[in-house]
């Protein structure tokens, strides 16, 4: 059985927060550089786990430090080169966090 109005303020104010991007959230810049290293569905799960890290406190700083240890690993299974890896995940923290 479900209460009635239960959440209804953690919803008025989570609403304001933009953590579920939409494909038209994905900046130009990241559509570029990530091309070929995620897929559209990949990018906008990057950006969402980058907005809940950013709601949670983590810095951009804190952020680039685990791109290149993930990139490494990436590049492994994915054959990415890690450094197309990187440009991409930095792009995806200068658009959740600023340049």
């Amino acid at each position: 059985m479900f209460a009635t109005g239960c959440g209804t303020e953690l919803e008025s104010a989570l609403s304001s927060i933009p953590i579920l991007p939409s494909s038209a959230d994905i900046s130009a810049e990241v559509l570029y550089t990530c091309d070929g290293v995620l897929t559209e569905a990949q990018m906008l799960s990057s950006i969402v786990t980058a907005r809940i890290d950013r709601a949670n406190g983590y810095t951009k700083s804190e952020e680039e430090l685990n791109v290149l240890t993930n990139c490494t690993i990436d590049a492994v299974f994915t054959g990415v080169a890690v450094d197309h890896c990187t440009a991409c995940k930095y792009a995806i923290l200068d658009q959740v966090f600023g340049e």
